[in-house]
């Protein structure tokens, strides 16, 4: 059964699967758990596999964004998960986006979807913060608990970058399709 995640949007759409990409985009798939994400045409996409986990990282470029975005799309994947305790992980990942110095954060939005169940929030993070600039963090996890499979995802982009980066950037999660067998 096919499940489609807005996985920081609140919204669903059960044809997704068969829909083509929206206009500026394209589909990646992600064949080890028959899954695809959204892309904007000319942002780079790339998948690393290590051991148990596949990465997948895009980088914003092109039009209005330049070569020298410093915003990161990283989605890991990791199989084979201990399913007793795969949801509370999920969760306690997506909840450490909050530290003393957060800003403006959501609340923590829990979804079930299918056998999935997800796991979102974004938060501010001032100038002031560690990393000494201001910043916009959208994490979630995904997690199936009866495969074992999790799916965690950190979309960081810098203040100076909102405008340029957040808009297409947005695609990343409303558009994702993710197989619930796996």
């Amino acid at each position: 059964m096919k499940s489609v995640l807005a996985v920081m949007v609140l919204w669903m759409n059960l044809n997704a699967s068969s829909q083509v990409a929206k206009p500026g985009c394209h589909w990646v798939e992600i064949k080890e758990i028959n899954a695809r994400i959204m892309v904007p045409d000319g942002w780079s996409s790339k998948k690393k596999s290590e051991k148990k986990i596949i990465a997948i990282e895009v980088v914003p470029s092109g039009p209005n964004i330049g070569d020298s975005a410093k915003s990161l799309y990283r989605m890991e994947i990791k199989k084979g998960l201990a399913k007793n305790s795969i949801v509370e992980v999920a969760k306690l990942f997506v909840e450490s986006a909050r530290r003393k110095e957060t800003k403006d954060a959501q609340e923590l939005d829990e979804q079930q979807y299918g056998k999935m169940k997800t796991f979102s929030l974004v938060v501010q993070y001032p100038s002031q913060s560690i990393e000494g600039y201001q910043r916009s963090v959208a994490r979630s996890a995904i997690a199936n608990p009866t495969t074992g499979t999790l799916v965690l995802v950190d979309f960081d982009i810098p203040g100076d970058e909102i405008k340029k980066v957040a808009p297409m950037g947005n695609y990343l999660f409303r558009e994702s399709v993710f197989d619930d067998d796996y």
